[in-house]
């Protein structure tokens, strides 16, 4: 019995001391024990129950952010073959994980959300031709849009536009006819008529000659591919123009905003300039335009956001004048169709009432901390020369951002096109990653060019106007068909000499050279050259006015080819000549130059919306330099008083041990 009772005396002696080892190890592992018997620690306040009061206090209620809808900027690439699915990217904001994706109404195939501002996926294949707008929808049923953001191509081309739009009937028209699918051999005809000499630039662009003669009025234009079924139509897409018709009439590149990049909520204190360059052809008399902007499509109930009218506009010179109004977007989010409205009342008889309205899908960005935009410090074609006999010239650009970086630049080459008295875009590289110095060829025939350069930020802020230079392209060949002008620009000091060589390569040949003083209101000074056939013409001068002359190339026969050269410099004792050169009588003399406005392109133009920089993500190493670990945490012991209860102790056994003893 003794012995039962001292075996239960263990057993609880030994459950004390692992109850205890337990509760020590635990308080160690949770890190309370220190903050127990720490001495530092404050001590613990009391708690103090308020007093209620008769009114209750009011519980708040927290105040949701409301979550912007998804922005849809661009999408790339901006068109696939209907053969096969086609892996595009498609940036913006506000992108939510778990964001679904159409084109038109069916889903991208693999999407891939890849962060707020970039999602990946598949364009699936078997879409029928055509453009498509992409949507994008949140989890939370906000969506965006990109309106015709995406064309699917097929075995037959696709055209998108042609430039200039339209060109007086004594003349042949050079125009560029731009799309998706444009094959070398393709065939492009305005109305029944077929374009000459129609050469291949690339898929999506082809050039070719509208003939002198076509009937005024306005023509479908039409792209077959050799070998192909179907052919690619733009409605009503080219006018052609007696010379005394007349024509008012914009076009999307037209459009343009002050700022040149908008943002949500940028509008509170200052409205935006919403603006457009109105072109004029032909006419008898000045006269003025109305002009309405709106918000929206007018003929499908577009709200009316303002009205501006012209200066009166000069008639025949294809004269350009930009008008705007002050607009504020408000809350406006995304995409925001403009349209704008030549005449809307109809009250100028006209040859083309059609191209009276264009449309731009303006962009408004997410707010961001930058808002400022670069500012463009030089801007230089081949270190400032005036002319050069090799297409491939250099251009140097110098920008400076102060807070996201100079990212990104968007280069354009105007040439001028007498026919359609314009000066056209024929070459556009698109938003391509800044470049301090660049290499970039020029395109196209002989004459004047402006090389226009657009910077952005990493935030997307754009210079509200483009970086200009000049310079004259003299190919060593050229050709000029028959009532075409080449317009060339060269800036001549005082007392300066200009002397000008025109050599017709061609026996069936024959071009004439004129060159027109600086502009003035009642007139321009004019020295000519009109050798028959292939006589060399010259002109030779010393100038008495500082100022930009115009030296152009015109064709008499139908086709000419010809080498023109032009020397700027010298002075008056180094001059050979300053006659006007000869004049064979059976030409007339022209009336007026080419450009009887003697202008530079028109400083504003749409540009579309520039890419914004990724998220940067840094990696910093992490060193420690005479880092001392923390001590070890102390081990705490808590002898607990052992009480028993009601227990009697039963008496201790005796023992006895016999040990032997042993006798060495």
């Amino acid at each position: 019995m003794a012995t039962i009772s001292s075996r239960r005396l263990g057993f609880v002696i030994l459950a004390a001391v692992l109850l205890t080892s337990l509760f020590t190890w635990r308080l160690q592992a949770s890190g309370l024990m220190a903050a127990m018997f720490d001495s530092s620690s404050s001590p613990i306040s009391p708690i103090i129950t308020p007093t209620p009061t008769a009114t209750p206090t009011p519980v708040p209620i927290p105040t949701e952010t409301p979550v912007p809808p998804p922005i849809v900027i661009s999408i790339a690439p901006d068109h696939g073959s209907d053969a096969a699915p086609t892996h595009v990217t498609i940036r913006g904001a506000y992108f939510q994980a778990g964001a679904a994706v159409t084109i038109g109404a069916l889903p991208l195939t693999d999407v891939h959300w890849v962060n707020h501002t970039e999602i990946a996926g598949d364009v699936p294949a078997g879409l029928a031709p055509g453009a498509y707008t992409i949507h994008v929808c949140n989890p939370d049923a906000q969506c965006g849009q990109l309106a015709d953001a995406f064309t699917v191509t097929g075995e037959a081309p696709i055209l998108t536009a042609i430039a200039p739009a339209g060109g007086r009937n004594d003349a042949a028209n050079e125009v560029a006819v731009f799309g998706y699918n444009l094959r070398p051999g393709i065939t492009i005809s305005v109305g029944n008529t077929a374009l000459d000499g129609v050469t291949w630039i690339s898929d999506g662009e082809a050039r070719g000659s509208v003939p002198l003669g076509l009937p005024g009025g306005v023509y479908d234009v039409s792209a077959r591919n050799p070998g192909v079924p179907g052919a690619g139509v733009l409605p009503r897409s080219y006018t052609v123009l007696d010379p005394t018709a007349d024509d008012f009439f914009v076009a999307e590149a037209d459009l343009w905003t002050d700022p040149a990049t908008l943002r949500q909520g940028g509008f509170a204190t200052t409205a935006v300039l919403l603006g457009a360059n109105i072109h004029r052809q032909g006419g008898d008399t000045a006269r003025t335009a109305q002009v309405s902007f709106f918000l929206g499509d007018p003929a499908a109930g577009g709200v009316l956001l303002g009205t501006a009218t012209t200066v009166p506009m000069p008639p025949v010179i294809g004269a350009v004048e930009p008008v705007f109004i002050s607009w504020n977007p408000g809350a406006l989010v995304g995409a925001a169709a403009i349209y704008v409205q030549v005449d809307p009342a109809g009250l100028i008889p006209e040859t083309n009432e059609a191209n009276n309205l264009a449309r731009r899908d303006l962009i408004i960005l997410p707010p961001a901390r930058d808002v400022t935009p670069p500012v463009i410090v030089t801007f230089s074609v081949n270190e400032g020369s005036q002319s050069t006999t090799d297409p491939a010239v250099r251009l140097a650009l110098r920008a400076t951002d102060d807070l996201s970086g100079v990212y990104s630049m968007y280069l354009a080459e105007r040439v001028f096109n007498a026919t359609a008295n314009m000066w056209l875009v024929v070459q556009q590289t698109g938003w391509i990653p800044f470049q301090g110095a660049y290499e970039f060829t020029l395109t196209g025939p002989g004459g004047a060019r402006y090389i226009e350069a657009w910077v952005a930020d990493g935030a997307g802020n754009v210079t509200p106007l483009p970086g200009r230079a000049r310079i004259n392209y003299l190919p060593a060949s050229d050709t000029v068909l028959q009532g075409q002008v080449r317009l060339f620009r060269f800036a001549v000091a005082a007392g300066e000499r200009l002397a000008a060589t025109l050599t017709t390569l061609n026996a069936e040949g024959d071009a004439d050279l004129y060159v027109w003083g600086p502009y003035h209101p009642d007139g321009r000074d004019l020295w000519m050259s009109q050798q028959a056939g292939t006589t060399e013409d010259a002109v030779s001068f010393v100038a008495t006015e500082a100022g930009e002359y115009d030296i152009e190339v015109r064709g008499w026969n139908p086709r000419s080819e010809y080498r023109l050269a032009v020397a700027v410099g010298g002075t008056a004792a180094e001059a050979q000549s300053t006659a006007a050169g000869a004049s064979a009588a059976s030409k007339p003399t022209p009336s007026r130059p080419a450009d009887a406005s003697a202008a530079a392109p028109a400083a504003r133009g749409g540009i579309p919306v520039a890419p914004v920089a990724p998220p940067a993500k840094i990696h910093l190493p992490l060193v420690m330099q005479n880092y001392q670990s923390p001590p070890p945490r102390p081990t705490y012991r808590i002898h607990l008083p052992m009480v028993f209860r009601d227990y009697t102790a039963a008496p201790a056994p005796s023992y006895k041990i016999r040990l032997p003893i042993v006798m060495r």
